[in-house]
């Protein structure tokens, strides 16, 4: 009788075991599995896109995995009607013409892009065009430089990432001498983060970039993130966090909805092209900036569909 007492209280401790192990119910492990498995049916690629205004932003898009998948990526930048639904949805247009045939082929590091019944465009439409095919393949890692063929003409030859939207400048670019940076801006309504090339005579540095994104945008299209009347105090990265010193005026940043997470975005994104940054801390004169009742996100890209 004890020995079938004692087999009886093993075999209750085994259920019970193997009840604790399944407390997971069955539908979320198979909803995590089928998240994983989608997810990996898709890459995240960089295209980029023309706003309603002209200018050139990146835009982040999974696009599902495929042979050939600069050719898909470029696919998304032709004018027909789910690709241009979609890019309106987010502000932004397709940059080569409804009817146009994309063929790429890989040549070593330099991807050969022929455009077939390409139709007659305005110079700010090509040079969009012809931007946004650079960029979107130079994001591949395997592509160094692009050349374009356009109905047997050659538009470009073997050119590497392009500047986006450049400023009118007063530093003499042509001397040689002249140094760029890279400023990210909101838009007016803070709905995309634009990116901005301006020149300077001296190498850039994060606390210039800084300063230049204080003085805010050239651009009226553009957002000013910064308060009237701020300044800036300091501007450094340290352990992979931004840390910006501003004057008193930024306080008004409060006032204006919207306004301080627009402003945590452009230091983060600016403050990426000089190192890798896990965050922005900002400082009103020294003291920390309370961001409690904000929601800031470090964006992973300047903009996603």
């Amino acid at each position: 009788m004890k020995k079938f007492i004692c087999v009886m209280l093993i075999f209750c401790i085994c259920i019970l075991s193997l009840s604790c192990k399944s407390s997971v119910p069955v539908q979320e492990l198979t909803e995590h599995a089928d998240d994983s498995a989608s997810d990996s049916a898709y890459r995240r690629t960089v295209l980029y896109y023309a706003t309603e205004d002209g200018m050139m932003v990146p835009v982040m898009k999974k696009i599902p995995w495929e042979e050939g998948i600069g050719k898909a990526a470029l696919s998304y930048l032709v004018s027909n009607y789910d690709n241009d639904l979609s890019a309106s949805k987010l502000g932004v247009a397709t940059v080569i013409p409804q009817g146009t045939e994309v063929d790429l082929k890989i040549e070593d590091t330099n991807a050969v892009v022929t455009l077939i019944n390409l139709p007659e465009q305005s110079k700010d439409a090509q040079k969009n065009m012809i931007t946004a095919i650079v960029n979107t393949l130079t994001e591949f890692a395997s592509i160094k430089t692009v050349t374009i063929i356009a109905d047997g003409n050659t538009l470009l030859k073997e050119t590497s990432k392009l500047m986006l939207n450049v400023e009118d400048s007063d530093v003499s670019v042509s001397s040689g001498s002249a140094h760029h940076m890279t400023l990210y801006f909101p838009n007016q309504q803070a709905s995309l983060n634009v990116p901005i090339t301006r020149y300077c005579e001296s190498e850039p540095t994060f606390e210039k970039a800084v300063e230049e994104l204080v003085n805010g945008p050239e651009n009226e299209n553009l957002l000013n993130c910064f308060p009237e009347g701020t300044k800036l105090n300091s501007a450094k990265i340290s352990e992979n966090t931004a840390v910006v010193d501003l004057s008193s005026e930024f306080a008004q940043v409060s006032d204006t909805d919207g306004l301080m997470s627009a402003c945590y975005e452009c230091l983060y994104l600016t403050a990426s092209e000089y190192a890798v940054i896990y965050d922005v801390e900002v400082r009103i004169d020294g003291n920390t900036c309370d961001l409690s009742s904000v929601s800031v996100f470090a964006p992973m890209y300047a903009n996603e569909f």
